[in-house]
C-alpha cells in the first residue's frame, strides 16, 4: 500500500492537490495520474498544498516538473503552499523555487 495520498479539491479561485505522505519512486506514477485527471478538467490554477507532505524523493521531483509542464501546456498557473521545512529546503536545494511560485498558505496561493 503507498504511503501517499492526492486529495482534489475544487474551491472558486482554482483546484487544490492537498498532499500527504510521501512522493517516492513508487508514489510518483499515482500522482502524475492524478495531475493528468485534474488537467483534464483544465482549471485556470492548480495549488499543491504540500503541508501533510513527509519525503520528496528525486522522484518527486521529476513528477512535479512533468506537472509544470503538463499545466503549462493548458496555461494553467501552478504554485505550491504551505511547504514543511524539509521540503522547502530540497526545492531550494534543486532550484525548483525559481521554476514554481511559493505561497506560505493556501489562501495566499489562491490570490
Amino acid at each position: 500500500m503507498s504511503a501517499f495520498h492526492c486529495e482534489v479539491q475544487q474551491q472558486p479561485g482554482g483546484t487544490v492537490l492537498k498532499l500527504v505522505g510521501q512522493i517516492g519512486l513508487a508514489e510518483a506514477e499515482e500522482f502524475d495520474r492524478q495531475c493528468r485527471r485534474v488537467a483534464d478538467s483544465r482549471p485556470a490554477r492548480v495549488v499543491l498544498d504540500m503541508s501533510g507532505l513527509t519525503m520528496l524523493s528525486s522522484a518527486g521531483i521529476g513528477a512535479l516538473l512533468r506537472l509544470q509542464k503538463t499545466f503549462a501546456s493548458i496555461q494553467c498557473a501552478v504554485r505550491l503552499a504551505a511547504l514543511p521545512v524539509e521540503i522547502a529546503q530540497i526545492l531550494e536545494l534543486s532550484r525548483l523555487t525559481s521554476v514554481f511560485t511559493v505561497a506560505p498558505t493556501v489562501a495566499d496561493a489562491m490570490n
